[in-house]
């Protein structure tokens, strides 16, 4: 699930998706009972390189991008004829915006790319909504706009945009075969460094309540509730979301 708001107009607003799907499986091994470091000698073995994601990459995210809030994209980012992946297809290939690729980063092991996320400030915000917005227009047609707009409107109460000085996570997704290797972990660790280095103090993220086994990955990496935000909008259609914070010691 993600977060931003999206101005389109006057006095309309639009929300951006983040739900971090990543599941954390405990090891079973005698010799190393301590979980960190069970997980940093995977890491060591699986020789994880990191990087800014391009065009070529199209293909190996898709489905990692949309499993990270499959509830969200179906209901916020589809209409008769226009399914959710097409559209993350569509703006991933353009490059820009929230869900474009100069807006992701990947992790790649031995040549394949098995991790991906979103990450952004409040302030890189509006140039990402913008572009998002006129995706939306394009790739919708005229006659599912007003429902494009209601759902929006649904889901920016239930993800409510970055505040400033945080860095969001969004669109976070490791490939099934990688999971429960410390993967996603390591990705966010990195983002975390990077956030530093821009000077901002927070991460912050949303997880679905329907997805305990993350949001304990994420308290293990020192994110704590702070806020619990209900879906406005058709019961069982998306799961409500709690949001997560990390404060960022200074370097």
């Amino acid at each position: 699930m993600t977060t931003p708001r999206y101005a389109l107009g006057r006095g309309w607003k639009w929300p951006g998706f983040a739900a971090a799907v990543v599941s954390v499986t405990v090891l079973h091994s005698r010799a190393l009972p301590d979980r960190s470091l069970r997980q940093r000698i995977k890491l060591t073995m699986l020789n994880l390189q990191f990087r800014p994601a391009c065009a070529d990459d199209l293909e190996h995210v898709i489905d990692l991008i949309y499993s990270s809030g499959p509830e969200a994209f179906e209901y916020g980012f589809s209409c008769p004829g226009r399914p959710a992946r097409e559209f993350l297809r569509f703006a991933f290939a353009q490059g820009h915006g929230l869900f474009g690729w100069g807006n992701h980063r990947v992790v790649v092991c031995a040549d394949q790319v098995i991790a991906v996320g979103s990450f952004f400030s409040a302030k890189e915000y509006p140039r990402l909504s913008n572009a998002m917005i006129k995706q939306v227009l394009q790739f919708f047609p005229l006659r599912y706009w007003p429902q494009v707009i209601r759902r929006a409107l649904h889901l920016k109460q239930l993800l409510p945009p970055p505040d400033p000085g945080q860095q969001y996570i969004a669109n976070l997704g490791v490939r099934p075969d990688f999971r429960g290797q410390g993967v996603g972990a390591a990705l966010l660790e990195q983002e975390h460094r990077r956030a530093q280095a821009k000077g901002l103090h927070y991460c912050a993220l949303d997880v679905a309540e329907s997805n305990p086994r993350a949001q304990a990955l994420y308290e293990r990496l020192g994110y704590a509730v702070t806020a619990r935000n209900r879906f406005p909008g058709p019961a069982t259609k998306v799961p409500n979301a709690r949001r997560m914070v990390l404060p960022l010691q200074a370097e």
